[in-house]
């Protein structure tokens, strides 16, 4: 079984224990990953303009999880 298939069975069982009555549950979260990487992607892309700016001071974290 690879680790793909071990995530999403284990999400799907995570989503029946928890939302017993909402069957489609699981499949319109994994349909939303895709938008969640988009957006993701679009905040790390805003976050780096602007601390090249030098508008807002970032966390040395936050600079070193976006290079």
């Amino acid at each position: 079984m690879t680790l793909q298939s071990r995530l999403l069975s284990t999400l799907e069982k995570y989503v029946v224990s928890r939302y017993p009555n909402a069957q489609h549950r699981c499949s319109r979260l994994l349909l939303r990953l895709s938008a969640l990487r988009v957006v993701s992607a679009k905040v790390a892309e805003k976050f780096l303009s602007l601390s090249l700016e030098g508008d807002v001071k970032m966390n040395a974290l936050v600079l070193e999880m976006m290079n």
